[in-house]
């Protein structure tokens, strides 16, 4: 189960926020707020978890991502 607000990693590289919930990684509703460099996306970005270059392959602590809270707000407040 991955409930609104995980952070996780792709496996293209780039880290996504979890919007919805869901019991399966493959089905779950995500936005990139990190690039596969590392740099803050300025807009979180819609990814396909089904796609295999979006694969989930593990959860980040948000303690880690604190530079992207504004672009993770986003993801919520539809901007």
């Amino acid at each position: 189960m991955l409930p609104p607000g995980t952070i996780v990693k792709l496996k293209c590289g780039e880290i996504a926020v979890v919007k919805s919930p869901t019991q399966k990684a493959d089905q779950a509703l995500v936005y990139s707020v990190y690039s596969k460099t590392g740099m803050v996306l300025p807009a979180p970005i819609p990814r396909n978890t089904a796609q295999p270059e979006y694969e989930i392959t593990g959860v980040v602590p948000f303690s880690e991502c604190k530079s992207a809270a504004i672009t993770i707000k986003r993801v919520w407040l539809g901007r």
